[in-house]
């Protein structure tokens, strides 16, 4: 995404609110792509299960945008501000501490990454 909206020139500071928006949209339709692809037709016949929650889908997919866009500087900090109310929240709060090891782990990846 970061990518994307250097290439299209928005300024990240008048439509945050918007950008937040698109980043909702874009976790959810993952979440439903993923739980269409564990029902359909070839899934099912060969045993396919998804035991997915959609509030895990959700925390990590905000969590990944917020990781990732605060080690770009010039992104305003009220889309940031947006995720990290979001990750902040108390539901958000207990599904992070479960996902804990999972972040601590995936950090020197990101860093290896340039990210």
């Amino acid at each position: 995404m970061h990518f994307y909206l250097e290439s299209w020139g928005v300024d990240v500071s008048k439509n945050a609110r918007f950008l937040h928006n698109t980043i909702r949209q874009m976790i959810q339709y993952t979440y439903a792509v993923i739980m269409q692809s564990s029902r359909n037709k070839v899934s099912r016949a060969n045993g396919g299960k998804c035991d997915v929650y959609k509030a895990d889908v959700l925390w990590l997919g905000r969590h990944a945008f917020h990781a990732v866009l605060r080690r770009f500087e010039h992104y305003s900090s009220s889309l940031l501000k947006l995720l990290a109310f979001e990750l902040a929240l108390p539901r958000n709060r207990r599904i992070g501490h479960r996902f804990r090891k999972i972040v601590k782990e995936s950090s020197p990846v990101m860093v290896s990454m340039g990210l």
